[in-house]
């Protein structure tokens, strides 16, 4: 029996490139869930106990992103990659899954087929990155360099400035971008955006064909650090440092051999 845990979007939409007999996902993963798999939901307040046992039984178990007491604590670590941080410390050894299910895993299969231009979201300002007054800026340059560009908001990214700022030429959805893109059956001919964005690298390998990728480079206007994206236990132990500069060069390296990509770098100056 193989059973897989998943607790947001990225996660679920990587799923549909492994096998499991049972997904286990919280009431808000659930949503993002791929089509015709076996899903048991779970409160989110019961989810950790849930891994917990499970990781105690003889279950073959996936669990997402590769941290904490969990992961550490069961004899065969599985995991399937929560973003390019997962991908950066797997990359780098600071974790070691006897088995993982990386970004590498998607298949390209969604045609460049328009030249709409999309900016991804992000969320810099809910995650602690970015003051208000920057989020604004940023947002706003984005705006003013890309007018005829769409929007597409990050899943966690809940101000109401994005709406504000870019009104109708706003995406709504339900679905995380690749499965949205998927639906529609083909993809924007230029991404804009945090080069260290998951959604910069997942849609790079979901692409058939040429797409350009605009890069905003935001280290000298990030008000917050990022020594606080995952948990406690591996930072205090491992020591670890995170910067935009990682995660970018980590996008850039698992995009490398894909001859489709054409990636240009813009400085933002606030």
């Amino acid at each position: 029996m193989r059973l897989i845990f998943i607790e947001s979007s990225f996660p679920a939409f990587l799923s549909k490139y492994t096998q499991a007999n049972i997904f286990f996902y919280t009431p808000e993963s659930k949503r993002y869930s791929m089509p015709g798999q076996t899903k048991v939901i779970v409160p989110r307040f019961l989810f950790k106990y849930i891994k917990f046992f499970f990781s105690i039984t003889p279950f073959s178990c996936i669990y997402q992103g590769g941290f904490g007491i969990v992961f550490n604590s069961y004899k065969k670590k599985r995991i399937i990659s929560d973003g390019i941080l997962t991908e950066w410390l797997v990359r780098q050894g600071y974790i070691q899954p006897d088995e993982f299910i990386s970004v590498e895993n998607i298949k390209s299969e969604i045609p460049v087929q328009n030249s709409d231009e999309v900016i991804l979201g992000n969320n810099f300002f809910e995650f602690g990155n970015f003051t208000f007054e920057t989020y604004q800026a940023y947002l706003l340059f984005l705006k003013t360099t890309y007018p005829n560009a769409l929007y597409f908001p990050h899943p966690r990214e809940t101000s109401d400035l994005p709406s504000k700022i870019f009104k109708e030429k706003l995406i709504e959805t339900s679905d995380n971008i690749e499965t949205y893109y998927r639906k529609r059956g083909e993809m924007p001919g230029c991404l804009i955006g945090f080069i260290g964005s998951t959604a910069i690298a997942s849609l790079g390998k979901l692409a058939i064909g040429t797409i350009n990728i605009e890069s905003i480079i935001v280290d000298d206007c990030c008000d917050g650090k990022l020594q606080n994206v995952t948990d406690p236990y591996l930072l205090k132990t491992k020591n670890i440092k995170i910067t935009f500069k990682i995660l970018s060069d980590t996008v850039k390296q698992i995009l490398s051999s894909s001859e489709n990509i054409r990636i240009s770098e813009h400085k933002l100056f606030l």
